[in-house]
């Protein structure tokens, strides 16, 4: 049973990982800032591989199929609420006035 709730907990830290890069890839505004956090992220890929988090999470997912899509909607959900709450005006996803 622990071994269970740790594999569903990595499926959790995974995806929630996931959709917090996406929520920054859809904020940042700056091309240095979008260049920085895209190599973030293939050091984190780096990383995950080379400590074997990603074989890991590959067999929790395995494991979990249905709960990982479950989480991995809820993920996509909750970055549209929050990406719409976000100030429009500040947001390069505004609409233009007049149109």
């Amino acid at each position: 049973m622990a071994g269970q709730a740790k594999s569903m907990l990595l499926v959790i830290v995974g995806i929630a990982l996931c959709a917090g890069v996406a929520l920054l890839f859809l904020e940042v505004e700056v091309q240095w800032k979008v260049a920085a956090l895209g190599v973030g992220v293939v050091v984190a890929i780096l990383v995950a591989e080379k400590t074997g988090m990603r074989a890991r999470m590959d067999e929790a997912i395995a494991l979990h199929r249905t709960f990982a899509s479950s989480c991995a909607v809820a993920a996509a959900g909750c970055i549209g609420i929050a990406s719409s709450r976000f100030d429009s005006s500040s947001s390069h996803f505004a609409s233009v006035k007049g149109w």
